[in-house]
């Protein structure tokens, strides 16, 4: 999870004209993991400065965890539902 707390303020936020266009000023990311590995990336910006808080820090965190979930029960009913396709087509 990165938090940035001003990105007027931080010379390593790599995308400040965005901000600046926008409005935001703050911004957290928050990645969704599966597997230990990067499949996406919940991003929160609001136009005041300063920290989040931990709650909201929290509640992303559990958003993200939920998103995982979901995407991984999207991929397995797919992948079940190719599964009783084929065998559909082999068995009549």
């Amino acid at each position: 999870m990165v938090s940035i707390p001003d990105v007027h303020a931080d010379a390593g936020y790599g995308i400040g004209d965005s901000a600046h266009l926008t409005g935001f000023r703050s911004v957290v990311a928050v990645p969704l993991m599966r597997d230990g590995r990067p499949i996406g990336v919940i991003n929160v910006g609001r136009v005041e400065p300063g920290p989040f808080s931990e709650n909201h820090l929290a509640l992303l965190q559990t958003f993200a965890d939920q998103a995982v979930i979901a995407i991984e029960n999207v991929r397995l009913f797919k992948e079940l539902e190719a599964r009783t396709d084929a065998a559909h087509a082999i068995g009549g």
